[in-house]
């Protein structure tokens, strides 16, 4: 399975996350308190922004090799880095806006713990700007791997496990996912804005 096929994997689970209601209607909790307030965003441009607006960005003007299709709504920036690491980034457009972005790592590895590996600093490093994760989903498929930490990086590359974590904003969620078959693994990130959805013409492919 070729990366692209599996960041769709990870964009499928992100996009499974069930719409969290706003705290003006359900009831103060904790939970929801904590929430308020927290605004994440993709590279700090606004849910909503147009595609001018996000050309004009400095992280666009930074990068400007993108290219945009725009029959799917997506700008594609392929030298993009995060936590330091190689990979590409891509924002999504609907109707009425920016939606989403998302980070795939490009990085490529002989020795398959070292996907693991690039999942664990990406996960540090969202742990030190957003705070521990909301959810910590290991979903284990197959157990022969599950007590040998050594083996994570063949127990996602055989699908016998998926990682994912999620922090949860006001208005957004941020999906990190680790996932393979066939030995192919592939690490994203993925920022989805909880009021704003894709356009109903779009197919994903999911």
């Amino acid at each position: 399975m070729k990366k692209h096929a599996i960041a769709t994997m990870i964009l499928a689970i992100a996009l499974a996350v069930p719409v969290i209601t706003p705290a003006a209607e359900a009831p103060q909790t904790e939970a929801t308190a904590e929430t308020e307030g927290k605004e994440y965003t993709f590279r700090g441009i606004p849910w909503g922004s147009s595609l001018e607006e996000v050309e004009n960005s400095e992280f666009v003007k930074d990068h400007p090799d993108f290219t945009y299709e725009k029959n799917e709504g997506k700008l594609t920036i392929t030298d993009a880095t995060v936590a330091g690491k190689s990979s590409a980034a891509v924002l999504c457009f609907g109707d009425d806006g920016l939606y989403s972005g998302m980070y795939i790592l490009s990085e490529e590895h002989t020795d398959l713990l070292n996907y693991y590996q690039d999942f664990l600093d990406l996960q540090e490093a969202l742990t030190k700007k957003y705070g521990e994760p909301d959810e910590t989903d290991d979903d284990w498929k197959n157990d022969l791997y599950k007590d040998k930490p050594s083996k994570y990086g063949m127990a996602v590359g055989a699908g016998h496990v998926k990682f994912i974590r999620r922090w949860k904003g006001e208005d957004s969620v941020i999906t990190l996912g680790c996932v393979g078959d066939n030995f192919e693994i592939s690490n994203a990130i993925y920022y989805q804005s909880i009021s704003l959805q894709p356009k109903e013409t779009e197919d994903d492919g999911l």
